[in-house]
């Protein structure tokens, strides 16, 4: 029964290929093929438009309030400025210019920090993980010795609580920090092979300070328009005044609250997905890799056209 092979040497052999192909690649001459293993490359379409569409009526809606009801953060005197102040008669400067620089400032320091730290990233992944772990411990345990040295009993006792759950998280993912090693170095060997992405991220982030400044200019201005505040005389009869206040709109402020953080959300994701679609063409097409290569401007152009839609309902969301 097992000796006679004449059968089995005439019978068709079927050879199984696996073939694996980019989910990148939306070239339209590769033919379709029934393989499971085969991955099936998207259609290229524009994805969920009615949220870009919502996206950039949001900011249309902004820069519209700020033409209307803002005022100029560099005004001289407050005669130029669209909504001066009145106290007593006499009028009140709104200079916004140290603010204005202040946050130039800040964004550029900030700017300069995370370079050095992306660098510092690069080079010592491994401990930089078990650095961030062991300091989080040691903070929660610095809390709660100053707490019980001063005297405050509750802030000790908060912070003793969050020391063992410092300690015991550590203690649970210590042996997890090679495997989260071995994905952040493998992350950084993409970044470094298209390190052109990283201006990309610096884009985006100049873009959020400059909407972060338009939308507190747009706000300040609606504001001196929807709140009007009066000096009364006080209810003491002791000759004081106090400030009365219109009830603000809560409505339209809770709009412009979700406008500001859905236009920052939309900017981080661009910057997430533009970082994800680098890492996967690094990831399936190696060589396709540089400093302005194509693997950044394809991601870059799919984020900001066809997966835009997308990128704005999760944001939203």
């Amino acid at each position: 029964m097992f000796g006679n092979s004449s059968q089995s040497d005439n019978m068709p052999v079927a050879n199984a290929t696996m073939v694996q192909a980019s989910p990148y690649d939306h070239s339209t001459n590769a033919g379709y093929q029934e393989n499971p293993f085969l991955v099936k490359k998207q259609p290229t379409k524009c994805r969920d438009p009615v949220f870009a569409v919502l996206l950039y009526a949001n900011v249309a809606a902004i820069i519209g309030v700020f033409i209307k009801f803002g005022t100029n953060p560099f005004a001289d005197t407050a005669e130029q400025q669209q909504q001066p102040q009145e106290n007593n008669g006499e009028i009140v400067e709104n200079d916004y210019t140290g603010v204005i620089y202040s946050s130039i400032a800040t964004a550029g320091f900030a700017a300069v920090l995370s370079a050095i730290m992306l660098q510092i990233l690069m080079c010592i992944p491994g401990i930089l993980i078990k650095v961030a772990l062991l300091f989080n411990v040691a903070l929660a345990g610095l809390a709660a010795a100053a707490g019980f040295l001063t005297g405050n009993f509750i802030l000790g006792i908060i912070g003793s609580i969050f020391f063992a759950l410092m300690v015991c998280y550590a203690r649970f993912v210590w042996n997890r920090i090679p495997f989260a090693t071995a994905n952040l170095k493998t992350g950084c060997a993409a970044i470094r092979a298209n390190c052109s992405v990283v201006f990309l991220s610096y884009i985006f982030t100049a873009l959020a300070c400059g909407w972060s400044i338009l939308w507190s200019l747009a706000v300040a201005g609606i504001q001196d328009t929807l709140i009007d505040c009066v000096e009364q005389p006080s209810a003491n009869g002791d000759g004081s005044t106090v400030t009365v206040c219109t009830n603000p709109n809560y409505g339209i402020f809770f709009l412009l609250f979700i406008s500001f953080f859905f236009t920052h959300q939309v900017l981080q994701n661009c910057v997430h997905t533009c970082v994800a679609g680098v890492v996967g063409s690094w990831w399936f097409t190696p060589e396709s890799s540089g400093f302005c290569s194509s693997a950044v401007f394809g991601s870059f152009l799919r984020t900001m056209t066809t997966s835009f839609g997308s990128v704005c309902f999760g944001s939203l969301l």
